[in-house]
Protein backbone atom coordinates (compact mmCIF):
# COMPACT_ATOMS: atom_id res chain seq x y z
CA UNK A 1 0.00 0.00 0.00
CA UNK A 2 1.38 3.39 -1.01
CA UNK A 3 1.48 5.90 1.86
CA UNK A 4 -0.72 8.92 1.31
CA UNK A 5 0.67 12.43 1.68
CA UNK A 6 -0.52 14.33 4.73
CA UNK A 7 -3.70 16.31 4.23
CA UNK A 8 -3.49 20.06 3.84
CA UNK A 9 -3.68 21.66 7.27
CA UNK A 10 -6.46 24.02 8.26
CA UNK A 11 -4.69 27.21 9.34
CA UNK A 12 -7.86 28.77 10.82
CA UNK A 13 -6.63 28.29 14.41
CA UNK A 14 -3.40 30.22 13.82
CA UNK A 15 -3.02 33.89 14.68
CA UNK A 16 -4.05 36.05 11.74
CA UNK A 17 -0.49 37.28 11.11
CA UNK A 18 0.84 33.69 11.10
CA UNK A 19 -2.06 32.45 8.96
CA UNK A 20 -1.39 35.14 6.35
CA UNK A 21 2.33 34.28 6.40
CA UNK A 22 1.58 30.55 5.93
CA UNK A 23 -0.71 31.28 2.99
CA UNK A 24 1.92 33.56 1.41
CA UNK A 25 4.60 30.86 1.71
CA UNK A 26 2.27 28.24 0.23
CA UNK A 27 1.38 30.55 -2.66
CA UNK A 28 5.06 31.30 -3.34
CA UNK A 29 5.97 27.60 -3.18
CA UNK A 30 3.42 26.70 -5.84
CA UNK A 31 0.46 24.39 -6.40
CA UNK A 32 0.28 21.43 -4.06
CA UNK A 33 2.89 22.71 -1.59
CA UNK A 34 1.76 23.32 1.98
CA UNK A 35 3.13 24.22 5.40
CA UNK A 36 2.25 22.37 8.60
CA UNK A 37 3.52 22.43 12.18
CA UNK A 38 6.25 19.99 13.17
CA UNK A 39 4.70 17.91 15.98
CA UNK A 40 8.05 16.74 17.44
CA UNK A 41 10.78 18.75 19.17
CA UNK A 42 12.33 21.10 18.22
CA UNK A 43 8.90 21.90 16.70
CA UNK A 44 8.73 24.66 14.10
CA UNK A 45 7.27 24.12 10.62
CA UNK A 46 7.59 21.80 7.63
CA UNK A 47 7.13 22.66 3.96
CA UNK A 48 5.74 19.68 2.03
CA UNK A 49 5.84 19.17 -1.72
CA UNK A 50 2.75 17.86 -3.57
CA UNK A 51 3.82 14.23 -2.89
CA UNK A 52 3.94 14.87 0.87
CA UNK A 53 7.73 14.94 1.21
CA UNK A 54 9.23 17.48 3.61
CA UNK A 55 11.42 19.73 1.48
CA UNK A 56 12.34 22.25 4.18
CA UNK A 57 11.79 22.51 7.92
CA UNK A 58 12.43 25.08 10.60
CA UNK A 59 11.11 28.54 11.34
CA UNK A 60 8.86 30.33 8.86
CA UNK A 61 11.75 32.74 8.22
CA UNK A 62 13.99 29.82 7.26
CA UNK A 63 11.36 28.28 4.96
CA UNK A 64 10.74 31.63 3.28
CA UNK A 65 14.49 32.15 2.76
CA UNK A 66 14.88 28.59 1.39
CA UNK A 67 12.09 29.26 -1.12
CA UNK A 68 13.67 32.49 -2.30
CA UNK A 69 17.09 30.83 -2.62
CA UNK A 70 15.66 27.86 -4.50
CA UNK A 71 13.94 30.22 -6.94
CA UNK A 72 17.22 32.12 -7.46
CA UNK A 73 19.07 28.84 -8.11
CA UNK A 74 16.61 27.98 -10.92
CA UNK A 75 17.56 31.09 -12.88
Amino acid sequence: MTPQPPSRPDHSRELESIRDWLWAIEAEAGPGYFVDREPQPPYGWNLFDPEGTVVCSGSLDKIEKWLRNSRTDER
